[in-house]
């Protein structure tokens, strides 16, 4: 084998020295491998930079905004009077009281030292967390050990410590009581766990490639060499407590690897370059008629290749959509005595997994599911790729109660598959919609075609339902239940929505605010409400329905955009009217947005540019948005309101109390307005815990600058009910019912007070 090898290399040298031609390609294809390797090998060491700086970074970021979460859940019990009575002995209950496993939210140690720093009393939950009893003092004073002590007992510290081998975020607090000027009665200390943020299996460690996170001493922890896994140090801002802690990341040496074999790929196509010339320079006659056949020959498959890849999906091989409707004429021919279902499923929130795997392992799942359908359905079915991550098949049974229970089985079996992909564990979660093919063979072929296509779109259209209402079932387009036809209901009044935004048929209508604190003043805040015109009836009308079929149909954007543009416009042109001056200086006027609206990064820009546009004054606008804002993105929501607030919009958030967001949503986000809705205002007359919850909610408007207002006043005694709770502002049929938002002049809006009622309610 070798003296072969030493025969070859001694040809290729004299092939070399007789060709000068071949001699330049020797010499180019040397120069291109050191210039390419010179490339990769760059590249790669960038590359491995930029990803340890930027997982360090998104670590670091973490824990941080743990430690400021922690500090301010500290701080919230440490300026409390309960906690200050405690630590100076006059609250013996406080914990019995005051303090259990959920307003610890999940932080497992509570403690409260004296002035000098020694233990007074804490809490600890237990093992699994529903649960608190007393610290034990074996426990405490070992916290305290690891803990750097604080000199200054006015100061606040958020440290990084080790328990018994568990990372710690604790934060020491001054205890100074509610109004957070007295001089500190002690400290207090919460500990949180760091388990599921340094957690190496989760999803976000593994998404970064983390083999490994380790809390060791500053400098302590070795280098794994140059095959890694390397060991990335994480910059932190927070104190590492006794021990002098850091957090290093342990990540696979991925780029390097990848750097290696791509310079090996080269390695081998500068060879395989070579080679190629080499046959090329010295090939005779009789090898030339020879390639020429071979090429004609490849010539001819690629023609019969490319008149199939137009049916066949080049990913999956499964056929292609266009391919499908041709095939289901001829299926249905073949099968006539048969009945026929077309499914339709789609692999849900697989963008997760582009994003999560990677492109290239995706297609793989993708490649996993098309080789599944093959294997586990009849070979009378048809199967195909319609889309990114959307299949279709055929079904083929004697009864029609037999087939959708064979389609359920089906749609059972594909959420139940389990792939591994690179020792990445992956279940899927499909939507799936069907639809009965009935095509009569009479027809032309052309018609059967389109009853396919028809066919298909409808299938879709039932799995689009599907995945809407969460069903755990196959959604049938033709089984006449209530969920298809609410959904067609649903996209038709979406096309209505759709044609008065095209057609003008939109206008706004005005419903006024009482200011209860000086009734005898004219109104102070109006909102602005939608109302869609028939233009048959010429009457104007809304319905909640609108909202859900613009969600639904994904015009809701385009609906704020219109709204917001034409109050805008409007109110703009209303100022620079002569009647004007009827408008008192400090009224705004409210217009709702959406969520999605308020969180779009381009948002604030347009806004900006549309007020310019029509000489509005940015303070006469108030946004109303729901809490629905706090709970998808609180920090872009707080934000984007900062910036615009500082520059004089106003913010509300509407019919608070009717979801689930937290009181604390209240104080982080900058709002000028909170409109408690109509039905929490009328159970506060029943409920005493609700009466309470609304107390709160003025005083802490009283406390953090804004102002409540009481939704649905229909009657003077709710009116005087509502000024008794201590609600700034009413809004209701009582103060107006909504009309058409006209001009200035017009003086509805702008002079009407509830001195009137107030004085009725009291007599």
């Amino acid at each position: 084998m070798m003296r072969a090898w030493r025969h070859r290399w001694r040809r290729f040298r004299r092939s070399v020295q007789r060709n000068p031609r071949l001699q330049g390609w020797v010499a180019i294809s040397a120069g291109s491998f050191v210039v390419g390797a010179a490339l990769i090998g760059g590249t790669t060491a960038g590359s491995e930079r930029s990803r340890n700086a930027l997982v360090a970074a998104a670590t670091a970021e973490r824990l941080e905004n743990r430690a400021h979460a922690l500090e301010q859940f500290s701080k919230d019990w440490a300026t409390w009077d309960e906690t200050r009575a405690h630590v100076l002995g006059r609250n013996p209950s406080f914990y019995g009281r005051n303090v259990s496993a959920d307003t610890l939210a999940g932080k497992p140690v509570m403690a409260m030292l004296n002035q000098q720093g020694q233990l007074v009393s804490g809490v600890v939950l237990s093992a699994d967390g529903q649960r608190v009893r007393p610290l034990p003092s074996a426990l405490g004073q070992q916290l305290l050990e690891v803990t750097t002590p604080i000199a200054d007992i006015q100061r606040r510290s958020t440290q990084l410590v080790n328990l018994k081998g568990q990372p710690l975020l604790v934060n020491i607090q001054p205890i100074r009581g509610t109004n957070g000027l007295g001089p500190a009665a002690g400290q207090l200390l919460f500990a949180e766990s760091l388990q599921a943020v340094l957690n190496r299996t989760s999803r976000l460690n593994q998404a970064m490639a983390i083999e490994d996170v380790v809390v060791a001493p500053r400098g302590k922890h070795p280098d794994r060499g140059f095959w890694g896994p390397l060991a990335i140090r994480v910059p932190l801002a927070i104190e590492s407590g006794r021990q002098g802690l850091e957090v290093v990341l342990e990540r696979t040496a991925s780029e390097r690897r990848h750097g290696l074999a791509a310079i090996g790929i080269l390695a081998g196509a500068e060879l395989a370059f070579l080679a190629t010339a080499i046959l090329l320079q010295n090939a005779s006659q009789r090898q030339r008629r020879y390639l020429e056949l071979n090429q004609r020959r490849a010539q001819r498959k690629r023609s019969a290749q490319e008149g199939s890849s137009t049916h066949r999906d080049p990913l999956t091989g499964l056929l292609v959509s266009r391919a499908l409707v041709e095939a289901i004429p001829v299926h249905l021919k073949r099968y006539s005595d048969f009945r026929h279902v077309l499914v339709h499923f789609d692999l849900d929130r697989f963008s997760q997994v582009n994003n999560g795997l990677g492109r290239q392992r995706a297609d793989r799942v993708l490649i996993a599911v098309g080789r599944w359908l093959e294997q586990n359905l009849h070979p009378s079915s048809l199967m195909a790729r319609v889309g990114g991550d959307k299949f279709a098949v055929t079904l083929i049974g004697m009864r029609e109660s037999s087939l959708q229970d064979e389609v359920n089985r089906l749609h059972q079996q594909l959420n139940q598959l389990e792939f591994n992909v690179d020792n990445a564990f992956l279940n899927l979660s499909v939507s799936s919609g069907a639809r009965t093919l009935k095509i009569s063979p009479d027809l032309p072929l052309a018609q059967q075609e389109a009853e396919a296509q028809r066919a298909m779109e409808e299938a879709a259209l039932a799995c689009d339902v599907a995945k809407l209402s969460h069903r755990q079932t196959c959604q049938f387009f033709d089984s006449g239940d209530g969920s298809m036809q609410g959904y067609l209901a649903l996209q038709a009044r979406n096309q209505q929505l759709l044609g008065a935004i095209r057609d003008d048929q939109l206008d706004l209508f005005g419903q006024h605010a009482w200011d209860l604190e000086q009734p005898d003043l004219p109104a102070h805040y109006v909102e602005l409400l939608t109302r869609l015109r028939d233009p048959a009836t010429g009457r104007w009308s809304w319905g909640e329905d609108m909202v859900e079929a613009a969600n639904v149909g994904g015009s809701m954007g385009r609906l704020d955009r219109h709204v917001l543009q034409l109050a805008i416009a409007r109110l703009g042109g209303y100022l620079r009217l002569p009647e004007a001056r009827f408008i008192p200086p400090g009224m705004v006027f409210a217009v709702n947005i959406t969520p999605d609206t308020l969180l779009d990064e381009a948002f604030t820009d347009q806004l900006l540019q549309l007020l310019n546009d029509h000489a509005l004054p940015v303070q006469r606008l108030c946004l109303e948005i729901t809490e629905q804002v706090a709970l998808r993105n609180p920090v872009q929501a707080e934000r984007t309101m900062e910036r615009l607030r500082s520059l004089g919009v106003s913010f509300a958030m509407d019919d608070f109390g009717t979801g689930m967001t937290s009181l604390g949503y209240l104080r982080d986000l900058p709002l000028d307005y909170v409109k408690i809705d109509k039905s929490f205002i009328r159970r506060c007359e029943m409920e005493r815990s609700s009466r309470m919850v609304v107390e709160f909610i003025v005083q802490l408007g009283r406390e953090l600058g804004f102002r409540t207002v009481a939704e649905g006043v229909e009657t003077a005694q709710m009116l005087r009910y509502v000024k008794d709770l201590g609600i700034g502002l009413a809004q209701g049929y009582l103060t107006t019912r909504p009309i058409p938002f006209c001009r200035p002049s017009d003086g509805w809006i702008f002079a009407a007070n509830g001195a009137a009622v107030l004085a009725q309610a009291e007599a």
